[in-house]
């Protein structure tokens, strides 16, 4: 379903709804980075270790107000090529095995867990 959506940007443009709505969503998300002491800590980290000016979020909230529709239908194009993802499966690697390889998706390896710490 992952790469049929992506595959589907091709043939079915994202619409302006589409778009406002995303956009919406992520300017509203971005309280619950400063809601709680936990969480602005791990914001400010993250600041901190990306090197990004304490501004960072007041800045992205104006860079996603100004993606136009053609500006995202460009960069989804451009960057959300299925052909050139990996997708990771966390499970039971026997069904996984049974139910995966028919989707012809590409290659598909099982790799173990590694072993879990001994104390």
């Amino acid at each position: 379903e992952v790469f049929a959506e992506l595959d589907g940007l091709k043939k079915h443009p994202i619409t302006s709804k589409e778009v406002e709505d995303a956009r919406e969503g992520l300017v509203r998300a971005l309280p619950g980075y400063f809601d709680t002491t936990e969480s602005l800590a791990s914001t400010a980290v993250d600041l901190y270790l990306r090197d990004e000016p304490l501004d960072r979020y007041q800045r992205l909230v104006a860079e996603i107000r100004a993606a136009d529709l053609a500006r995202v239908q460009a960069i989804a194009l451009k960057y959300y090529e299925p052909g050139l993802m990996q997708l990771v499966l966390v499970g039971d690697a026997e069904l996984c095995t049974k139910q995966v390889p028919p989707l012809s998706l590409g290659a598909f390896t099982v790799k173990a867990p590694p072993p879990a710490a001994t104390k």
